[in-house]
C-alpha cells in the first residue's frame, strides 16, 4: 500500500514538474502594434487651391464709334477758285456768264440758286461747272443736264480729239443734297484733297 502511494506520489511530482517545464519554453505573445485609426490610415488632405481664369486675355470694351462727319457746305466761289489752282488744268480757264453756260446745259438761268461756269479759250474738254440747286429735284435735274453735256462733247470730240474723250471718261460729276460738280480736266485726281470735305 505504501509502494503505491509512493508511486502515486511520484507519478504527480513528474506530471507538475512537465507542466512547469510547458508553461516556460510557451512564448509570451507580444504586445502588436494598436489597429490604426482612421485618422493615422487617411493622409490630411490639402485646401484645393482657388479657381484661376484660364483666359489670360481680359476683354475690353469696344470702343465707341464716332459718327462720320457730315459734310460740309461749300463756298462755290471760293471752291471754284482753289479748283482752277490746284493743277488740274493744263489751259487758262475763263469764266462765262450764266446765259452762256445756261445755253450750253439746256438750262433755264433760274435753275438753280447758285450757279458758276469756266470754259477753256480753245476747243478742248476741260470744263468746271458748280451748281447750288433749290432743292433736292432741283440737283437732280441739274445732273441730268450734266450728263446730257458730256454725252454732247464727247460726240463732238470723237471724231478729231480722241485726247480730249479721254478727259470726259475721267471726269468728275458728284451731287451731295443740292450741290453739283462736274469737272473735267486732264489730271482731275488733283483736285480730290478740295473736294472731300463737301462731296
Amino acid at each position: 500500500m505504501k509502494r503505491i502511494v509512493s508511486l502515486t506520489l511520484a507519478l504527480l511530482l513528474i506530471a507538475a514538474a512537465g507542466c512547469q517545464a510547458q508553461t516556460q519554453q510557451t512564448p509570451a505573445p507580444q504586445a502588436q502594434d494598436p489597429a490604426p485609426t482612421q485618422s493615422d490610415s487617411v493622409p490630411e488632405t490639402e485646401p484645393a487651391p482657388e479657381a484661376q481664369d484660364t483666359n489670360p486675355i481680359q476683354s475690353e470694351p469696344a470702343p465707341e464709334t464716332e459718327p462720320a462727319p457730315e459734310a460740309q457746305e461749300p463756298d462755290l466761289p471760293a471752291l471754284a477758285a482753289q479748283l482752277l489752282d490746284c493743277g488740274a488744268f493744263s489751259y487758262e480757264m475763263e469764266e462765262y456768264d450764266k446765259a452762256i453756260g445756261c445755253s450750253f446745259y439746256g438750262l433755264e438761268e433760274d435753275a438753280a440758286e447758285e450757279m458758276y461756269f469756266y470754259f477753256p479759250p480753245g476747243p478742248t474738254a476741260d470744263e468746271l461747272v458748280l451748281f447750288k440747286a433749290k432743292d433736292e429735284a432741283g440737283a437732280e435735274a441739274l445732273v441730268k443736264a450734266a450728263e446730257g453735256r458730256i454725252e454732247y462733247q464727247r460726240h463732238t470730240f470723237e471724231s478729231y480729239g480722241p485726247e480730249e474723250v479721254k478727259k470726259l471718261d475721267a471726269a468728275y460729276l458728284l451731287r451731295k443734297g443740292v450741290y453739283v460738280l462736274f469737272l473735267a480736266a486732264d489730271d482731275p485726281s488733283r483736285a480730290d484733297e478740295l473736294l472731300k470735305p463737301y462731296f
